[in-house]
């Protein structure tokens, strides 16, 4: 028997986690680009939730070996954490490279990172990377909370609350809320223990933003309906329900305190960014507005629910 945990639980799970990956790739003009891979883990005592215990790093994540255009360093941190940084090159119009791969409990790989970077005959670089999940899918509509399906349907338009456009957009609203949780781009998990408020406010606009334009184009949905829909599913007493009780999927074996996931328990934090020569002609990460990069940050149970593609399209001319 499985039960669900609170979303504030995961959200401390979150802060107590001790392993992640941050990737940098810098794309040249020609369409080459070097890309820099940092992996690091900690054996601190502080890690309440015992996530990796005594294991190593590469224990955690399946780390190249040093070789031809490839190097990798490894030390220790004055912190206690180990960091290794894996450095390589690529030639333009190469094949994907099979590049970050992480590791279960049984050190089987679960999550997969295969990057293609090519110019397109326009003279446009276009970066795409594909996050792969290699073990047991999330069940994400198996464990919904009944009531949300509900609340959508006493939220939508009257000529609306037709049966399969209740399931539609409840599964829309459902996906939107895991990205919102657990990113891509940028996940607001991370302050809902410390900053409920904060958090139920971020939720909101990150909603309106994954969803508005698509209920407007495939629902004739007008602005105003749209706007109303989200604020009633937004509401105080609404939000509160949901960020204190259980989220699709994310659950825990019988007996333990701990959510499943591809660390022992606790949530992978991802970051991936791209620099490059340029103007961005499409994304679907972020613009730092100080480095110009485009970025990602997620954690690895997104991939779980579904495989996500990070995308870039710069302009090397302009």
């Amino acid at each position: 028997m499985r039960r669900t945990l609170p979303l504030m639980f995961c959200a401390v799970a979150i802060s107590t986690g001790c392993a992640r990956v941050s990737v940098n790739t810098n794309l040249a003009a020609d369409g080459s680009f070097k890309r820099v891979a940092k992996y690091a883990s900690s054996d601190s005592q502080l890690d309440m939730a015992n996530q990796h215990g005594k294991r190593d790093i590469t224990e955690l994540f399946l780390i190249p070996t040093q070789g031809a255009g490839i190097s990798v360093e490894r030390k220790k941190t004055q912190e206690g954490e180990t960091l290794v940084t894996v450095t390589r090159s690529g030639a333009a119009g190469g094949p994907p490279l099979a590049d970050i791969a992480v590791l279960g409990p049984d050190r089987k790989t679960t999550l997969t990172s295969s990057v293609a970077i090519r110019r397109l005959e326009n003279g446009q670089i276009e970066y795409r990377e594909r996050l792969s999940w290699l073990g047991q899918r999330k069940n994400t509509f198996g464990d919904m909370p009944p009531e949300l399906r509900v609340q959508i349907k006493q939220s939508l338009p009257p000529r609306l609350a037709k049966t399969e456009t209740i399931d539609d957009i409840t599964h829309r609203v459902v996906k939107a809320m895991i990205n919102t949780f657990f990113g891509p781009a940028e996940p607001v998990l991370p302050i809902m223990a410390i900053d409920p408020d904060l958090a139920t406010r971020k939720l909101r606009i990150a909603f309106y933003l994954n969803l508005a334009l698509s209920l407007q184009r495939d629902y004739a949905m007008t602005p105003d309906e749209t706007r109303s829909m989200l604020a009633s599913l937004t509401a105080e007493d609404k939000m509160k329900s949901v960020l204190t009780s259980k989220l699709p999927g994310v659950a825990a074996p019988a007996g333990t305190d701990k959510p499943s996931s591809s660390t022992d328990g606790n949530f992978m934090p991802l970051t991936f960014a791209v620099s490059f020569p340029g103007k961005i002609v499409r994304t679907n990460g972020l613009v730092d507005p100080v480095t110009g990069e485009v970025y990602w940050s997620l954690y690895d149970i997104a991939v779980e629910f579904e495989d996500i593609t990070l995308e870039l399209v710069v302009d090397p001319r302009s």
